[in-house]
């Protein structure tokens, strides 16, 4: 495997949930599975910067601007299609984000959460929220559904603001989540967090 850019290393609080390997930064880091919603860059020219949607996780994100209608629980499962037959958007499915056609009146499931994924991108220096192996797209597609969640600092917005940035023309579905939670600060600033002198490369986490 060739390796690109820089390596980094994200660590994770109350790490019973986890399990953890060593990943590289083209690799994905992850979603903390203990409703946390934290991750942390170790090494580089990051060290130390921390992020915590922990404030979101049990809200219900609807993005604004796209062709079809979205919802996401970054944190947690979602379930707004529970009550359809056949819909993806399940607890069952383990969907993240849910994507709901009104001229069809179908749900269908764009990313779960255990095949979630926290990642920072050493290049952009950017932080993203990935949700892979959603509902399988037959028509011109061939291919699983995903979503990819690009965090948006601002200091100034109390809660969040999500937008749509691409889900015309394919089934990889791009958003921009602005919110002052998406803002990184040091761990030194951030009191009663202490992680171990053990931290890896890479958190995954497994929902069962």
């Amino acid at each position: 495997m060739i390796m690109r850019g820089v390596l980094f290393v994200a660590s994770c609080l109350l790490g019973a949930a986890c399990v953890c390997v060593a990943q590289t930064c083209n690799q994905k880091a992850a979603i903390l599975r203990d409703r946390s919603c934290k991750c942390q860059i170790s090494g580089g020219n990051d060290h130390g910067k921390w992020i915590d949607l922990t404030p979101l996780r049990d809200q219900v994100i609807k993005p604004t601007g796209g062709a079809y209608n979205y919802t996401w629980r970054l944190c947690d499962v979602n379930t707004a299609g529970e009550a359809q037959t056949g819909s993806t958007c399940t607890s069952q499915f383990k969907a993240a984000a849910c994507q709901f056609d009104s001229s069809r009146a179908l749900y269908a499931c764009t990313g779960r959460q255990n095949e979630s994924s926290f990642t920072y991108d050493v290049a952009a220096r950017t932080w993203h929220l990935k949700y892979t192996h959603g509902e399988y797209a037959s028509e011109h597609f061939n291919k699983d559904r995903t979503t990819d969640v690009e965090l948006k600092c601002d200091a100034s917005a109390s809660q969040y603001q999500a937008t749509v940035a691409n889900d015309q023309g394919t089934v990889d579905y791009k958003f921009h989540l602005k919110s002052m939670y998406a803002c990184a600060t040091s761990e030194n600033k951030k009191k009663g967090h202490k992680l171990s002198t053990g931290s890896v490369m890479v958190i995954i986490f497994f929902v069962v």
